[in-house]
């Protein structure tokens, strides 16, 4: 997965809601050269669409130049498309009317509100925090030696001061 080209994919005008999801799957299979091969079924299910939708989409993405296509051969007799992503255009022009939308690439820069956005993992393996120890009072410990814990040492202790 290259985040450059997830970053120009979402600066990308396609023009339609589904066609920018299957762009930004392709970003997301594709190396950091723009190169993927996901199949069209692959990209139906990740996207929840028809594979013929997928097809479709792909096919308007390579009308515009966001994307081009390339079938290939396995060894084994079937096939699968290489996808080449040339998002740098798309990013500098709106894919409906063609006149120049970019700001330029160098103009933006990390920082302002960033520093006060909430940090998001994103991570699908779980976080594991320091569980909260608290410490015991001698008379904790010796009312524990009898069987006496939790709540009831608990009152039992504030009983007795």
């Amino acid at each position: 997965m290259s985040m450059r080209l997830m970053v120009q994919a979402m600066n990308c005008k396609v023009g339609n809601p589904a066609r920018k999801l299957v762009l930004l799957k392709l970003a997301d299979n594709a190396n950091d050269d723009g190169i993927c091969f996901p199949s069209y079924q692959y990209i139906a299910d990740k996207c929840e669409m028809s594979k013929r939708s997928a097809i479709s989409h792909i096919d308007d993405l390579i009308k515009m130049g966001l994307v081009t296509k390339k079938a290939r051969k396995n060894k084994d007799g079937s096939s699968a498309n290489l996808y080449l992503l040339h998002l740098e255009q798309g990013s500098e022009k709106s894919a409906l009317g063609g006149e120049n939308i970019s700001l330029g690439s160098e103009k933006f820069a990390l920082g302002g509100s960033e520093k006060f956005a909430p940090i998001t993992s994103h991570s699908l393996e779980p976080v594991n925090e320091p569980k909260k120890t608290t410490q015991k009072s001698e008379s904790e410990i010796l009312l524990e030696r009898f069987g006496i814990t939790g709540q009831l040492a608990k009152d039992f202790i504030t009983h007795r001061k």
